[in-house]
């Protein structure tokens, strides 16, 4: 038997019960809540408990609610199922988005996937990573001009909060990871890693921006103790990534690496490093909160034995500053 032989709602009223709720979880007052079904769109305030009492013609009915400082939320009800003629419906707001994040794709083949659609997913956390305050999924595209918006608030709840992003682009392999404490002018830029076609020991990328336009890497360099190690049998680059084809010569010294940022003089760069073994494992590191002045060394890794991050890395999050070269 079809659903319009026996669904109630093709020929009876069905009365919706819409619950709106903050995102503390308490009732979400004065919500302007916008109904459509088959006759036509009627709007209400959410009372003091935040409902809202509705008769309702049709199977599909579309809810759209706007609190104060919240985000806009949208929202299917499907009827169809429903035999008593009354139906609840809960919807939770959230927070009004506060952090942009656009896409910069400055590799030699940009033209192909300049606008194709990049996966994401986003948690803010507390930096002793015990619960999460934020997470979302989606889908989001390259256009520089046209981000997409997320609720991040570093101080929620007298917590010192980090967002940890993560984006998987159609158009490369590897992903491009954020993870930030500072929320700066409220933006950030992610870039999109080039295609790498050859195996890699090491990808090392970097999400660098000032306000909300893309920061750019001008000289990778490796030291060991005695200065700078030469590793371009080894070492290739593309855009704002780097990767290492092989070990560094001896394992058993450590290694620090650092870069220098183009067009940055006397500005404060934010953004962040993260480094990509062979396996997949990462580490992050960001930028230092200070002013970089041009021609400045950023230290940001060191290749260590023994270390306990991935495969002898680890990020200088301890010592992490600019080198007055």
């Amino acid at each position: 038997r079809s659903l319009s032989a026996t669904s109630r709602c093709t020929h009876k009223r069905s009365l919706l019960k819409i619950v709106v709720v903050r995102p503390s979880g308490g009732p979400c007052t004065n919500a302007v809540v916008s109904v459509q079904d088959d006759i036509g769109i009627k709007r209400f305030r959410s009372g003091d408990d935040g409902t809202v009492k509705t008769i309702v013609v049709g199977c599909d009915i579309s809810v759209i609610v706007r609190g104060k400082g919240l985000q806009p939320t949208f929202k299917s009800v499907r009827l169809d199922d429903c035999k008593t003629g009354r139906e609840n419906v809960v919807v939770k707001m959230n927070k009004r988005c506060n952090f942009k994040v656009y896409f910069a794709y400055n590799h030699a083949e940009s033209s192909d996937v300049y606008g194709e659609g990049a996966h994401y997913q986003y948690e803010a956390v507390t930096d002793d990573s015990k619960y999460s305050t934020t997470t979302g999924a989606g889908l989001a595209f390259t256009y520089m001009d046209e981000p997409f918006c997320i609720y991040w608030e570093p101080n929620d709840a007298d917590e010192d909060t980090s967002l940890k992003m993560e984006f998987k682009f159609s158009s490369a392999a590897d992903p491009s990871l954020i993870h930030i404490t500072r929320q700066g002018d409220g933006s950030a830029v992610v870039n999109v890693p080039p295609i790498i076609e050859d195996d890699y020991k090491f990808l090392i990328c970097f999400n660098l921006w000032i306000d909300y336009d893309q920061t750019e890497i001008e000289y990778f360099t490796i030291y060991d103790d005695s200065g700078a190690v030469t590793v371009d049998n080894i070492l290739e680059e593309d855009g704002n990534c780097v990767w290492l084809t092989d070990v560094l010569p001896y394992p058993t010294k450590t290694y620090l690496a650092t870069v220098t940022f183009s067009y940055a003089d006397s500005e404060y760069v934010d953004g962040n490093a993260y480094i990509l073994d062979c396996n997949g494992k990462h580490v992050t590191v960001e930028t230092p909160d200070e002013t970089y002045h041009d021609y400045d060394e950023w230290g940001f890794l060191c290749f260590c034995p023994g270390a306990e991050n991935v495969h002898g890395v680890k990020v200088l999050s301890a010592s992490n500053m600019y080198i007055d070269s």
